[in-house]
């Protein structure tokens, strides 16, 4: 294997290309949904912050199942655990064009979840193994490119779709490159194995407790506080059970190391901010400002494109740099543009959208990549699954949290199938505002980790 044993100084291509294709289907996945939910909604009949339950549950399953799938990966093989994600994945997809009732949307959009996260942890690790560390950061850059250039996509060949066809052929289009994903990792892709590597059965099982415990909380109902203390008990029993396990889902050891666990938590909590703008700027630009799906979609692709056109550069700034320099730089500029989001004018033109998400999308472009590098450089190689796995993780729980916040405040706006556009504006401008104030306290703590730990 080129990245372990340093014969090949640059990236394999084969190799590479059937990682990012499989990346690019599981983020294609979760992104193309957040411009059709409105019309999923209206098209169901019912209410938007219902419909929301198509992102929160794929985002809260593909957490938790992190984990578990990484580890499977280490027993099984990752490149046998990527197969398996994208089967599963694209099942699941062509599922979800045949649903006729939201219920079976958000059973469908669950297992979606699990391919999703049998795919992000597995694809990360093989990076590591085929690319060698003099190029990780200029793969974790590429990488952090395509799934930019995807989030660019989708909601461009959304919108087009949306505009001539249903909503259901979002769910059509992945398969034909799934297909070729799968062939392409069969023939090209390394096993990565770990011989005789046990798998924490009851640790999943906690797991699986603990989503269906953080799926109860996250409903508008009187069993919420049921689920957040359920989820917080199982997860607590998860902690205990790793601390006392021979071959625990994630080793403590893990935990241990400063850079690793700052880069993680401003991962997590940039991502929240990345989810939020993602689901209610779509729903801003449809519901208040009367743009159509094409139109949206326009205006919403200035922070990928951004993001696509930076990540690059900011990953092999990277390998030169303190990456921790360099995510600071990104995070100043990615709460700066939260804060003129959450200063837009009562009736915004589509520019003056569209510069504010730029403003973010160069900011999160500058951090993405130098973070996943700093993630992933900070632990030890027997270990990679699980640096994987939490890198994930932090993604993944940051993008759920961002979709329920979301969720929760367009909840207080009412049941309605069609909130009225003033109170979305509202919602919208106090999320904002709240990512502001997020992002300057993971800013002000990563900087004095560093300052302690320097």
């Amino acid at each position: 294997m080129a990245g372990q044993s340093g014969i090949n100084p640059g990236i394999p291509g084969f190799a590479f290309a059937a990682l990012i294709l499989a990346t690019v289907i599981a983020v294609f996945d979760l992104s193309m949904i957040n411009l059709a939910l409105p019309l999923i909604a209206a098209d169901l009949q019912v209410p938007v912050a219902d419909a929301l339950w198509l992102s929160k549950t794929n985002l809260l399953a593909c957490a938790f199942c992190i984990l578990p799938c990484a580890a499977l990966g280490d027993v099984l093989g990752h490149r046998r655990m990527l197969g398996v994600g994208l089967g599963v994945t694209l099942a699941t997809t062509l599922g979800c064009a045949f649903a006729n009732e939201l219920e079976q949307l958000i059973v469908l959009r669950t297992l979606q979840g699990v391919g999703s996260a049998a795919i992000m942890c597995s694809s990360l690790v093989l990076i590591r193994v085929v690319c060698p560390d003099t190029s990780l950061g200029k793969a974790m850059g590429l990488n952090a490119m395509f799934v930019a250039v995807t989030t660019t996509a989708s909601p461009v060949l959304s919108g087009l779709l949306l505009e001539l066809l249903s909503w259901r052929w979002l769910f059509v289009l992945p398969v034909p490159l799934g297909l070729v994903a799968l062939a392409l990792a069969r023939a090209v892709l390394p096993v990565a194995q770990i011989p005789h590597k046990r798998f924490d059965s009851l640790g999943a099982l906690l797991l699986m407790g603990g989503l269906l415990m953080s799926l109860l909380a996250s409903g508008e109902h009187a069993y919420a506080g049921i689920g957040v203390a359920g989820a917080m008990i199982m997860i607590g029993l998860f902690v205990l059970r790793q601390t006392r396990c021979s071959s625990p889902l994630l080793p403590m050891s893990v935990l241990r190391n400063v850079r690793f666990n700052t880069a993680l938590l401003s991962s997590s909590v940039a991502f929240i901010g990345q989810s939020a703008v993602f689901v209610s700027i779509p729903l801003l630009l449809q519901r208040s400002l009367d743009y159509g799906p094409l139109g949206a979609a326009f205006v919403f692709l200035a922070w990928p494109l951004t993001t696509a056109l930076v990540a690059p550069f900011a990953g092999r700034l990277a390998d030169s740099h303190d990456p921790r320099r360099v995510t600071q730089v990104g995070l100043l500029l990615l709460t700066v543009g939260f804060a003129a989001l959450a200063w837009l004018p009562i009736a915004p033109s589509g520019w003056e959208v569209a510069w504010r998400m730029a403003l973010c999308g160069f900011g999160f472009g500058l951090f993405q990549s130098p973070n996943n590098r700093e993630i992933m450089g900070n632990v030890i190689s027997v270990h990679a699954a699980r640096g994987a796995a939490l890198l994930c993780l932090a993604r993944i729980c940051g993008q759920a949290l961002g979709a329920i916040v979301v969720g929760i405040g367009l909840g207080q706006v009412g049941a309605s199938v069609d909130p009225h556009g003033d109170a979305v504006r509202l919602v919208v401008s106090k999320v904002f505002w709240g990512l502001v104030a997020l992002q300057l306290l993971s800013i002000t703590f990563a900087t004095h980790a560093r300052s302690r730990w320097a």
